[in-house]
């Protein structure tokens, strides 16, 4: 049989990520988990996908409590127990845990999180077509250490906590070492492709911007416009720089003479018991929902049930939940916090509203958010979320982005194969 009869090979992709969907936070990498699939929708067949996800696991603070957690998590993750390979519908999943250790350091939990995937490895090697990493420090450093020496890798960054990753100079020669050994390195936004070239200046060429893919198939825009924005919508984590303190101390004003108005939270994280508190404080605790985490099915139903997101962070790298919202039909309110200009960019304000970042830690300067929502209200008739559901399916679908990387992950594959037969 010639060659160009026989049937191609799936071409095996390996993905290392310290984030994924499970169990244990299922709104966890979501965006990883569309990359793959964003892939595989493009050519059904074409690619092979095995997922390594190292999962972060806290241990006790106390030295002593710390090493027995340690202890039974590594026995948990031997590989005739918790790493078991699995099937996921986007391929064969291995979860390892990985102890998180108090002030162990970004750099040395990043080399625990290479040591939990090799233990799982019968030699001790990734080897696949091409490697996938997620994220740059973690994924980045997985794959640079274990990948087979000629299997290329494509890294993607993510990270919203750059700076504070890499404030020690041997996180930045380690990031300097994954920049180098990849053959593709790509931000989801230029703002956070700037920084990344800002920490490895010498190697800025090598940075390029490839933004999440989103799956709008399984976004259904909403079949009425909304009329009203009573029913508030916030989905993240919750954190000081996400602000949310700043959004529920923004709903009580709003709230105050709006009778209709409700908030629901979704979401898990440290604050979730400071800002029950906040809410009671201002006399709207009943008139809050926090649901905890959820799945992301659940997510794309609530979004379905509201009628504006608010998210108020300080800093995001792209804005994933902002282009689910106006893509299913939910106007958002949100900050200029990074990656929503640049996912928002030319949109103006027929999906919503952009407004600066809040600088009062206490979450307390919220008359931009009272002001921006009061003009939302006033000009609701203005909004045309169906135009930019279309404006964004154009930049950000499965498709677009699926179809970027699987060129990449074919030239770089035949590319390989080209040398090996020299």
């Amino acid at each position: 049989m010639s060659d160009q009869l026989q049937p191609r090979r799936p071409l095996r992709l390996a993905v290392t990520t310290p984030w994924y969907p499970g169990s244990n936070n299922p709104f966890a990498g979501v965006f990883v988990l569309h990359a793959i699939e964003a892939v595989q929708s493009v050519d059904p067949g074409a690619v092979e996908a095995t997922i390594y996800h190292a999962e972060d696991w806290p241990t006790p603070i106390d030295p002593v409590f710390s090493r027995v957690a340690r202890w039974a998590m590594r026995t948990m993750t031997d590989a005739s127990h918790d790493a078991r390979p699995r099937t996921v519908r986007e391929g064969t999943l291995h979860r390892v845990r990985v102890p998180s250790r108090p002030g162990r350091g970004f750099l040395r939990h990043a080399e625990d999180h290479v040591a939990a995937v090799r233990r799982i490895l019968p030699d001790g090697t990734i080897h696949a077509d091409v490697v996938h990493a997620h994220e740059g420090l973690f994924g980045g450093l997985v794959a640079t250490r274990l990948a087979a020496p000629e299997v290329p890798i494509v890294v993607t960054e993510h990270d919203t906590r750059l700076r504070k990753l890499l404030s020690a100079p041997e996180a930045r020669a380690a990031y300097g070492e994954i920049l180098e050994r990849a053959s593709r390195f790509y931000a989801v936004s230029e703002m956070l492709a700037d920084q990344v070239r800002g920490y490895v200046p010498m190697l800025a060429h090598k940075v390029e911007v490839l933004p999440n893919a989103v799956a709008f198939d399984a976004l259904p825009m909403r079949e009425e416009q909304v009329t009203s924005l009573d029913r508030w919508l916030y989905v993240g984590r919750l954190l000081e720089h996400k602000g949310v303190m700043r959004l529920v101390t923004a709903f009580a004003e709003c709230a105050r003479t709006r009778p209709r108005l409700r908030l629901t939270i979704i979401g898990g994280g440290p604050l979730g018991t400071a800002l029950q508190a906040r809410a009671e404080e201002l006399g709207v605790a009943d008139r809050v929902s926090f649901r905890g985490p959820v799945a992301h099915e659940e997510v794309q139903r609530a979004m379905a049930e509201h009628d504006l997101l608010v998210h108020l962070s300080e800093r995001e790298t792209f804005g994933m939940t902002l282009v689910e919202a106006v893509s299913s039909g939910l106007p958002v309110l949100a900050t200029r916090s990074g990656g929503p200009q640049e996912t928002m960019a030319g949109l103006r304000t027929k999906a919503g509203r952009l407004i600066e970042v809040g600088t009062d830690e206490q979450g307390r300067d919220i008359e931009p958010v009272v002001e921006a929502f009061a003009q939302m209200e006033a000009e609701i008739a203005d909004l045309d979320l169906p135009w930019a559901r279309a404006q964004l399916y154009d930049r950000y679908s499965q498709h677009s982005v699926g179809s970027r990387l699987l060129s990449v992950y074919r030239e770089l594959a035949s590319a390989r194969g080209e040398v090996e037969k020299r």
